[in-house]
């Protein structure tokens, strides 16, 4: 099923040594020659969007990388999530989160994300540090 691709996929992405696009792209290749047959259509996204967010193409649009994320919030791949407000952290800016949800939202993402990553998400938010 494809919960279980899911919560395979976000474990494999646990390890530092998969988070590059040629790990993603060899996966694949992997998968289809023990196989012999191509990967579905709905087990290839999720894994076309890593390749492509691990390119670090710094020039992806914004409606692309909010399908991705919301793709990988629905789908629960929260190490997905994750990599797309580490490589893109201005992404935060688009999700429209209400300013109480925000709050949580960044102690959460102190678990996930280096400093320089967390100082840029409150120097995009700066309505959470009013009256402090």
């Amino acid at each position: 099923s494809m919960d279980m691709v899911h919560k395979v996929l976000d474990q494999w992405l646990i390890l530092e040594n998969n988070r590059s696009s040629h790990a993603v792209d060899s996966f694949i290749s992997e998968v289809e020659n023990q196989s012999q047959e191509d990967l579905r259509g709905d087990i290839k996204e999720p894994l076309h969007y890593l390749s492509s967010l691990f390119k670090g193409n710094n020039n992806q649009n914004y409606p692309y990388l909010n399908d991705m994320m919301t793709y990988f919030i629905n789908a629960n791949l929260w190490n997905g999530v994750w990599l797309v407000i580490k490589t893109h952290p201005s992404i935060v800016k688009t999700m429209e989160l209400q300013t109480t949800i925000k709050a949580d939202f960044l102690f959460t993402a102190k678990e996930y994300l280096y400093l320089p990553t967390m100082m840029i998400l409150i120097k995009n938010e700066p309505e959470l540090l009013e009256g402090v």
